[in-house]
This record gives structure tokens, C-alpha cells and sequence, in this order.
């Protein structure tokens, strides 16, 4: 994925539910046709003018793999988790997950129709909130080691990588920011089996020529750098943080030292602070031009957020007056 469009940082907020309120469409029934479902994007994205689409965003789609029950309580919310049903973590299989399928096929329709004007990026549970998740709250079939959980959880996770490279993504996010600052504490516990799993997920990726990007949330900049060197992402998307010039100045540094993608976080919906975060970068690449920066919303954009103020701020980024 290039960071760098026309000589600026790209924007690329992750508008997923978003997506459902702009077509005045249930989230429930847009996930449930591909039709309904690309259209959806492709529409948000005519109206935001972003520079990528972030094809899903909701882990629900993995626990459902392993047993999970949702329930969906709101129109354009997320879906709960409400119960388990009993799983044999050896037999379950992600192909055979309907609204993956649906996804899958909606995402393939985006690269076609979109795919060569913006980048078409995916998004998977990390192998970590996944296997943490599993262990706390799935009703499985017999008690299983940690480490064997991390294993067949991320196996699944691996064949659903290859599905969604097989479609021709541009870039995948790999969402640990779920466990917020639980997430490197996890990693450290149980290290060799993460790592062994992370290996084969960026390998992966790199195979078919698409940016693996982990997502965080709540990690202190410094930690980047050790967790770049165990996993070797291409970059990161970076949540929960109000970066000043020292920050920044680190992160250049880091993504110049190890060709890192870095997503800085704007909170898209305040719109006066995300102006004052975005003036405060601006500032600094103005300044010292760092190539690996790009500009995304701090976590999902939210359903109900003033579309005037994420276009906004889209026009500011992008250089454009619109009257």
C-alpha cells in the first residue's frame, strides 16, 4: 500500500458501520448480501472521498467460527455475543462461516470496481485478542493448553489471510487493538506461540504482495519498536494516543529505520480536536517530510458522526476547497 498520494499522507478512516447508515440499510441484512454490502462501501466512499476502503471490521465474524451466538440489538451496531455453543476447536473451520463467504465475495467486487483508483484494505481479529477471547468466554468441547488454543485459532486465521489475499486486497489489518493495553502483556506471556503464528500470517501476506498492518491501540510508541522487531509487520495503526512533536519525531524515525507504515490516529469525532491533532502533524511533516506516515481515524468511525466533519477533514488533508 503506497502511504504517499499526489505528495501527501493518505487518509484512511475505517468507515464500516458507517457504511450501513449511509445507505439506510441494517447492518445485519448489508452483511448478509454481497450486493447490498459492496454497494454499501463503494457509496461511502463516493460520499467521503477517503483514499481506501476498510472492507470489515467486526470480530463477531471469528467467534462465530468457534461458537459464538450473536445477537444483532442495534440497527447499525455491531452484534452481540449473547452465548456459546460447544466447540471442538480441532473441526472448526472458517469456510464454512456464511457471513465470511458474504464478505469475502463483497471484498472481491470492491477490488474489481474499485481496486484500481484506491487501495481495497481487509481487516482479521489478531491472533492474540482471538485465542484470549476463546480462552475467557467459548463453551469448547475439553480444556485446552494456551498454547494449543493459539495454534487452531490460528490456523483458522491463517486460512482466512490466504482467502482474503486471494481476492487481491492491497492491505490487511490485523486488529490487536481489541485488547487495548492487554495486548503486549498477552503477546510476552506466551510469546513462542504468538510468534510462531505471527510468522506465518506475515509471510503470508508478503507472498501475495499485500501490507500486513497491525493495528494497536494504547501502546506506548517505544513499544513499536520491540514489537517490530519480534512480528515484522510493514506498519502499524496506532489508537488511544495524542501524539506531540517528541513522539512523532520517534515514530519518523522508527519508520525510516525499519520501512514501517505508520497510521496516526484522529479522532473524527471531535471535530475540533481532530483539527488540532491533524495541524499539529501537518506541522511537523511540513518540517521534516517523513515518507511512511499516513492519517486514519483513532479506532471505527463512528455510525453517527456529523459527515460534514469526517468530509471536512478528508478536504483538509487532500488540499481541497469545496463551495
Amino acid at each position: 500500500m503506497q502511504v504517499a498520494n499526489a505528495g501527501r499522507p493518505v487518509f484512511v478512516p475505517i468507515v464500516y458501520r458507517l457504511a450501513a447508515r449511509i445507505e439506510q440499510t441494517l447492518l445485519s441484512d448489508l452483511v448478509s448480501d454481497p450486493t447490498s454490502y459492496a454497494n454499501a462501501m463503494e457509496g461511502a466512499y463516493k460520499l467521503l472521498k477517503q483514499d481506501a476502503i476498510v472492507t470489515s471490521f467486526d470480530p463477531s465474524l471469528e467467534a462465530e467460527v468457534f461458537g459464538g451466538q450473536v445477537d444483532w440489538q442495534e440497527d447499525y451496531g455491531l452484534p452481540v455475543v449473547a452465548d456459546w455453543a460447544t466447540c471442538d476447536l480441532a473441526t472448526v473451520n472458517v469456510d464454512t462461516s456464511g457471513r465470511i463467504k458474504v464478505m469475502l465475495e463483497a471484498t472481491k467486487r470492491l477490488v474489481q470496481t474499485r481496486g484500481k483508483e484506491t487501495a481495497i484494505i481487509g481487516a482479521i481479529t489478531g491472533p492474540c485478542s482471538l485465542a484470549r477471547s476463546i480462552s475467557e468466554h467459548a463453551a469448547l468441547d475439553r480444556d485446552y493448553p494456551i498454547e494449543e488454543i493459539i495454534s487452531l485459532t490460528g490456523n483458522q486465521l491463517i486460512r482466512l489471510t490466504r482467502s482474503i489475499c486471494e481476492v487481491k486486497v492491497d492491505a490487511l489489518i490485523i486488529r490487536e487493538d481489541i485488547l487495548t493495553e492487554r495486548y503486549y502483556p498477552e503477546l510476552l506471556a506466551h510469546e513462542n506461540a504468538y510468534r510462531a503464528v505471527y510468522a506465518t500470517l506475515f509471510n503470508l501476506v508478503r507472498f501475495y504482495n499485500v501490507a500486513g498492518l497491525l493495528m494497536v491501540r494504547g501502546q506506548k510508541p517505544e513499544d513499536l519498536a520491540a514489537l517490530s522487531k519480534k512480528l515484522r509487520p510493514n506498519g502499524f495503526i496506532i489508537g488511544g494516543l495524542e501524539l506531540n512533536e517528541a513522539d512523532l519525531t520517534y515514530l519518523r524515525d522508527l519508520s525510516a529505520a525499519q520501512k514501517l507504515a505508520i497510521g496516526l490516529p484522529l479522532p473524527l469525532e471531535d471535530r475540533d480536536e481532530a483539527m488540532s491533532r491533524l495541524k499539529t502533524i501537518e506541522e511537523f511533516i511540513t518540517r521534516f517530510k517523513p515518507g511512511g506516515f499516513f492519517y486514519t481515524s483513532d479506532g471505527e468511525v463512528p455510525p453517527e458522526i456529523s459527515l460534514e466533519a469526517v468530509r471536512e477533514v478528508s478536504n483538509r488533508i487532500k488540499g481541497v476547497q469545496e463551495t
